[in-house]
């Protein structure tokens, strides 16, 4: 589900697929919330790393301020986010475990890429990350002493040295790499040793982002690339990344796995893909992307990918 919108009434938000030419949902971040909650405020409530959702039928929906009440629940932070669509939404995490009923169920974020909207999604890894700042941010780095929330703007500040926390953004980089028509795919020993995905890697200090990608592709499969051009990007909420996306050519070199994080890597074409990351990662994108490219320029007819390679994973 790509995008959708909210309907309103006295008891419930939905949020439903749009329709050609309604335009996009509008999130406004903020950090001053309202002074009081209305019924159909929206609440991301984390329980550790997993989202609870309310399910109606076959939808899966975030729980409105009203709904959420009758659960009793017990937050160690709450934290407003911003309006979606004019309502507006917060964080919270749980400092005991729900007992739910059967309308309500908690499921990691990715798995729910499927699932929610994409204005929706991107509000939930928000939610998370926000979160995730918020409690590791309690306690000044520098000095060891509690630290205070700056009442106009996302920071920590330290009253006793004055150091400031933002939330942290750690830059990676994924590169589709290409060499006559197929395209390179490893699989990493961490995950599982029969899905196959685009190389990536953190930034270095000191390093631009088309520096991280040679030398991920250097150091993981000992090839050259040249060529490099920006993709497109995706905040990754696990917990705290930014993905750029990257397309590269083969220069030179012949591949060989480093053996610590890759333990196998080929060069696919289009019609021979092994299974991949499912759909809503800018991984699957780039794959989407060169498939696409590819099979068209060598006359290759698409097919649909096999079930095997939409399942959930932990690969990006």
């Amino acid at each position: 589900m790509d995008s959708g919108f909210l309907l309103v009434n006295s008891a419930c938000v939905v949020i439903r697929t749009r329709q050609e030419g309604e335009g996009e949902m509008l999130f406004i971040p903020s950090v001053t919330s309202p002074e009081e909650h209305l019924e159909q405020d929206l609440i991301f409530v984390f329980q550790k790393d997993l989202l609870l959702t309310r399910v109606d039928g076959t939808l899966q929906l975030i729980p409105t301020f009203q709904q959420i009440q009758a659960l009793e629940p017990s937050f160690s932070r709450k934290l407003y986010l911003g309006t979606l669509d004019g309502i507006h939404c917060y964080a919270a995490e749980l400092d005991v475990c729900l007992k739910l009923s059967g309308h309500y169920r908690f499921d990691g974020i990715r798995p729910l890429f499927k699932v929610l909207p994409e204005a929706v999604i991107k509000i939930a890894g928000k939610a998370f990350q926000i979160l995730h700042w918020d409690s590791s941010h309690q306690f000044c780095g520098r000095c060891g002493n509690r630290t205070s929330t700056k009442a106009d703007e996302r920071v920590k500040i330290c009253p006793i040295c004055g150091l400031q926390a933002y939330p942290r953004i750690t830059p990676v980089i994924i590169v589709a790499v290409v060499r006559d028509g197929k395209l390179l795919l490893a699989s990493n020993k961490s995950v599982r040793k029969d899905l196959y995905s685009l190389i990536a890697g953190f930034i270095e200090p000191g390093e631009s982002f088309e520096e991280g990608v040679r030398r991920e592709v250097r150091e993981e499969v000992n090839i050259e690339i040249e060529d490099i051009h920006y993709f497109g990007s995706q905040s990754w909420p696990f917990p705290s990344s930014l993905i750029a996306g990257y397309t590269a050519h083969h220069r030179s070199g012949e591949i060989i796995p480093d053996g610590v994080e890759i333990g196998h890597a080929d060069w696919f074409s289009p019609g021979s893909m092994p299974p991949i990351p499912p759909p809503g990662s800018i991984s699957r994108r780039l794959i989407d992307w060169f498939v696409a490219h590819h099979a068209r320029n060598n006359g290759c007819q698409l097919r649909a990918y096999p079930a095997a390679f939409r399942r959930d994973t932990d690969s990006n």
